[in-house]
């Protein structure tokens, strides 16, 4: 099998405590998600002391950047999955192969770790009082690389050996293209371009072109170097100045002079002049050839800041599934973080890792298990709309899509004269998911408790009746037959509101389905009750039966002509006959549906105008609404009574 890199753990580090945080690789991909300034930024940075191009017995760490300067800094990876034949590409003796692969006593066979250890700082150079004096001749704690075989034996001499161990290559959220792609021998795309150069056979060739222009450039510029020969020998010790393109002809010179040219439509531009979606893009490009070179022996990691970043939405699908085939190709290993729920949707969510801050501010982790039951129905509901919901800090969750588009809206109308939640949902960092039917809840509900993230249910009030709220009750003890209300109250201390007057749409004001149907508020009722009753359609059979039967006369005495002109009477007819029959049985309709019909709108739709209509005048929202979105952003307790 290929080695692979299981799992890394930082300690210490800026928002992350002395406890750590780990991230397990469970295949070759792992997502980090999370709000701006959770800890992402972070814990690649602290990854980076590990795995950057310095060494890392050397780096120098800021005190500035300790959680706890009381104690040390820590930064651990485990690899796994090593031969004797990977241990021998990297460069290891077979003496130290042996210890790679031989376990026992401690030892784990294939598995090498490599361990970086900043001492802790005294903050202010005081004693604790009455603290024991240490011991002058004891030396000072020192910074401490360890490169461990079998996670036992420690190699000295280690630096070649984490070269060819790991190559890292960064992706850093700002793209900026005069660094990232500067040819530096400090960057992978300088050391890419460096490599490339040195192991070409054309090398020599590219030398001699090299010092046959400085040769006819010398001597286009041969009267300006006698003027400045002259003018230094009289200031300084200079025997003579003359001009060249690079020291001693080497063609690595050139590099620093080499830039990427981008061309569309027939124009050629440097990509400094090009767009940031393109830079982008190209950035990413060249540093994947940057992490397939030489791809002979180690483990390739390939980390990526937001790939989404600058990229339209078709863009950013593509680039996640390339970075997913980058991830399946042998040897190498991505880790990616984003904003983005089209990034996630086309994820495996146990490859998904969730990051937060605690009111302390220390960065948590939060992790699917593969063992929760039902993994495969979260991976059905998981879109790009309600992949959404991964990065708030809390989900509203509603049955369709009325809830889904008037929700939004009304918090925006609900907060309006509340600067400290003025903005509504957005301000608040909370989603509104449609789940497609209530039995999708606890699907969903499961979902968030796995990743740390606060869920409010929102519900008709037929739920009551049903099995579909079956968890819910059970959690808040509510066991077989209960009164509504003493139900409603006990499902709510849990996050769960059913709706007492039914549905959402029986909250809708009169005076707001009077303004979308021009009509007068006190018709409202009468036009929704109108609408109430629906009638099954009769079979074909059914209904050409009693057609035939109560209008034979009718026909046979009708001309051709007319026949066309009279058949939606006789029609008409012929099913009120039925539905006195009781053929064609009565169904009343739910509010949603009255309005649906009486409108001839849809209820998303409706919704949205209903939504606009409480953003035009915030004072229209009624306080049992309002009550409803104060409870969903969390301003009042779960345990609070909130009539609905």
């Amino acid at each position: 099998m290929t080695a692979r890199l299981a799992r890394f753990l930082v300690n210490n580090f800026k928002s992350i405590s002395p406890d750590g945080v780990e991230i397990v690789f469970r295949d070759r991909l792992v997502i980090l998600v999370g709000k701006n300034n959770s800890g992402k930024s972070n814990l690649l940075e602290g990854l980076g002391l590990l795995f950057g191009s310095k060494n890392p017995r050397y780096l120098q760490v800021e005190p500035e950047v300790f959680n706890d300067p009381a104690k040390p800094i820590i930064v651990e990876a485990e690899f796994e999955r090593l031969d004797w034949g990977q241990g021998v590409a990297i460069g290891l003796s077979e003496t130290q192969c042996g210890m790679l692969t031989k376990g026992g006593k401690g030892a784990q066979a294939g598995h090498l770790t490599l361990r970086l250890t900043v001492p802790a700082i005294d903050g202010d150079g005081a004693a604790d009082e009455g603290a024991e004096v240490p011991n002058e001749e004891e030396p000072e704690p020192r910074q401490t690389f360890e490169f461990l075989l079998a996670n036992r034996n420690d190699v000295k001499k280690n630096e070649e050996f984490r070269k060819a161990l790991i190559k890292y290559i960064l992706v850093p959220p700002v793209r900026a293209e005069k660094e990232v792609l500067s040819p530096s021998g400090w960057t992978a795309y300088g050391r890419l371009l460096r490599d490339i150069l040195t192991d070409s056979t054309d090398k020599d060739q590219v030398s001699a072109l090299i010092r046959d222009a400085s040769a006819r450039l010398r001597d286009i510029l041969a009267a300006e170097a006698s003027t400045l020969s002259k003018a230094a020998k009289s200031t300084a010790f200079v025997d003579a100045v003359s001009f060249r393109l690079t020291k001693d002809g080497d063609p690595i010179e050139l590099l620093r002079s080499l830039s990427l040219a981008v061309t569309f439509a027939g124009r050629t531009d440097d990509i400094s002049a090009v767009g940031t979606g393109t830079q982008s893009a190209v950035i990413i490009s060249v540093l994947e050839l940057c992490l397939r070179h030489k791809p002979r022996r180690g483990v390739r990691l390939f980390v990526v800041e937001e790939p989404e970043l600058f990229l339209h939405p078709h863009a950013q699908r593509h680039i996640a599934r390339l970075l997913r085939e980058i991830a399946s190709e042998t040897g190498n290993q991505v880790m990616i973080t984003t904003h983005s729920p089209s990034l996630l949707a086309s994820a495996d969510i146990l490859d998904v890792i969730r990051l937060d801050r605690t009111p302390s501010g220390v960065t948590t982790r939060h992790r699917i298990s593969p063992t929760l039951p039902g993994i495969e129905k979260i991976e059905r509901v998981l879109t790009e709309h309600t992949c959404e919901m991964l990065f708030a800090d809390r989900a509203v969750l509603v049955e369709g899509v009325s809830e889904a588009e008037l929700f939004p809206r009304l918090a925006v109308a609900s907060t309006a004269g509340d600067p400290t939640l003025a903005g509504g949902f957005d301000r608040a960092n909370v989603s509104v998911v449609a789940v497609g039917g209530k039995d999708h809840f606890p699907v969903f509900s499961g979902l968030l408790d796995q990743l740390g993230i606060s869920w409010r249910i929102v519900v008709d009030g037929d739920a009551l009746a049903g099995s579909s709220l079956a968890a819910y009750r059970k959690r808040a003890g509510v066991e077989g037959p209960a009164d509504p209300e003493a139900a409603r109250r006990a499902l709510l201390k849990i996050g769960v509101a059913v709706l007492k007057k039914g549905e959402i749409e029986d909250y809708y004001p009169t005076e707001a389905l009077a303004a979308i149907a021009v009509c007068d508020s006190g018709d409202v009722a009468a036009k929704i009750q109108e609408h109430r009753l629906s009638y099954d359609l009769p079979s074909v059979h059914e209904m050409l039966t009693v057609f035939v039967r109560d209008h034979k006369a009718e026909i046979t005495a009708t001309e051709d002509s007319r026949v066309p002109k009279l058949v939606p009477a006789w029609h008409s007819k012929s099913l009120e006959s039925l539905r006195k029959q009781g053929a064609a049985a009565p169904r009343e309709r739910k509010t949603g549906e009255a309005i649906e019909s009486w409108l001839g709108m849809p209820k998303a739709l409706l919704a949205v105008r209903v939504g606009r209509w409480f953003e035009e005048d915030p004072t229209r929202v009624p306080g049992d609404l309002r009550k409803l979105v104060s409870w969903l952003t969390g301003k009042s307790d779960p345990g609070d009574e909130v009539k609905k």
